[in-house]
């Protein structure tokens, strides 16, 4: 839940870290890249572990 809350906060503040910390198109592009994949690798794990575990 907290990943899809926060989703939307990277792409807008990518011009914010062009900007200021002189980051390429490219390097923000796979910042991006590399938060989705995580976040696609990462949330059916949780999950299947948050289903098995015995309340």
């Amino acid at each position: 839940m907290v990943t899809d809350i926060y989703m939307p906060v990277l792409p807008a503040i990518l011009s914010l870290l062009i900007a200021n910390n002189g980051y390429s198109y490219l390097a923000a592009g796979l910042l991006v890249t590399a938060y989705n994949v995580t976040s696609s690798f990462t949330q059916p794990l949780v999950g299947w572990l948050s289903d098995t575990k015995a309340r």
